[in-house]
């Protein structure tokens, strides 16, 4: 997709792969995506696909989807691949509802996501300062624009940060640190 922003239709194409890797569904997305393609005979295993770019361009797709928190004013803006992107899941719904009250101090939402939790915690605790959390820059984008939509007046209670595990952190910096563990992973 990120091609089609900077190619015209003078602008040739071309990919190269092994000829086993090259598939009919892979031509149907480069002629869906770009434009006509075609593909060279395989030589010592491998092949080239010629495409041609093909105007009018496709509509982009939105920078976020939406969805408003239930119990709450809240909407929740999620950003591509953050968890949980359509709705709240039963354990982020079952967590929000144990979180503590009344803390003070720093505390973390350690893998924020799309910063549910950390916003309830903003909410809950008044006197404290909540840091989003998560390896993803895409989930702290999300903590972020959440935080910035439906509690503006806290952002100077927040810090966001990009980071894995707390990795690099000063040492007993924080007075609570909050995760909630997504279910869907593998657990070994």
């Amino acid at each position: 997709m990120r091609c089609r922003k900077v190619v015209t239709s003078d602008t040739r194409i071309i990919a190269g792969a092994k000829a086993r890797d090259i598939h009919t569904s892979t031509l149907e997305l480069f002629e869906k995506v770009l434009g006509p393609t075609t593909t060279t005979l395989a030589w010592k295993k491998a092949r080239l696909i010629n495409c041609t770019f093909n105007e009018p361009q496709l509509a982009d797709a939105p920078q976020t989807v939406s969805w408003k928190l239930e119990g709450t004013d809240w909407t929740i803006h999620n950003h591509a691949n953050v968890f949980s992107r359509t709705g709240l899941d039963i354990g982020a719904r079952f967590f929000m509802q144990h979180l503590p009250e009344n803390l003070e101090g720093e505390i973390v939402d350690l893998g924020c996501g799309n910063g549910v939790i950390g916003l309830t915690l903003l909410d809950k605790n008044p006197q404290a300062k909540v840091v989003f959390v998560d390896e993803s820059p895409m989930a702290v984008a999300s903590s972020r624009l959440n935080v910035e939509t439906n509690m503006p007046e806290a952002l100077d209670r927040c810090e966001f940060m990009i980071n894995n595990a707390l990795s690099g952190v000063e040492p007993f910096r924080f007075n609570a640190v909050l995760c909630n563990r997504r279910f869907t992973n593998n657990m070994r």
